[in-house]
């Protein structure tokens, strides 16, 4: 995946990184996932925002987030939404609650579902409970798994919090 190709862009440069994806991508099949870097990084210099997701993917997976930080951010700038969604796990994880939830948003709003469903979390922590729901509702009717299940536990909870508690031997006036 690229950009949209502008009228000055060397088409060799295109042929070059597509070559690159493909070798990083028979690795990957072949199941030599130590290899990769070399092959994402030769795609991701040269435009690839693929290559730029997955060798974020592959430097956090090392140790190495400043770097794969900075590749998710590239890509994301160039509409990864799987980059976005990647920055906004990294960075709530790593106690960066705001930039967290800026990532989280824009890639809910490009549709990502597992994005909806960890910004409810997110929203659910901090005390939007309703926009929580929101989200989840939405992205369970879509087809997430872990939406329906934050959405389940939130009703479980919500159906706890609001009936009053039973005490053993106490009767309801009029239910006998």
């Amino acid at each position: 995946m690229f950009r949209a190709r502008g009228s000055g862009e060397d088409p060799s440069r295109h042929l070059r990184a597509e070559k690159a994806w493909e070798k990083a991508n028979r690795l990957y099949a072949q199941g030599r996932e130590r290899r990769l870097e070399r092959p994402l990084r030769t795609a991701a210099e040269l435009g690839h925002i693929e290559a730029m997701t997955n060798l974020g993917v592959v430097l956090h997976r090392k140790g190495r987030d400043r770097e794969a930080e900075q590749w998710w951010q590239r890509a994301a700038d160039r509409g990864s939404i799987e980059s976005m969604y990647n920055l906004g796990n990294f960075y709530t994880k790593n106690g960066r609650d705001a930039d967290g939830r800026h990532w989280l948003t824009r890639a809910t709003d490009a549709g990502h579902l597992q994005a909806m469903s960890d910004l409810g979390v997110l929203l659910f922590e901090n005390g939007q409970g309703a926009k929580a729901r929101d989200l989840w509702t939405r992205a369970a009717s879509r087809g997430s798994r872990s939406a329906a299940h934050n959405l389940q536990i939130f009703h479980v909870a919500d159906a706890a919090l609001t009936k009053p508690p039973r005490v053993p031997g106490h009767h309801r006036p009029g239910g006998g």
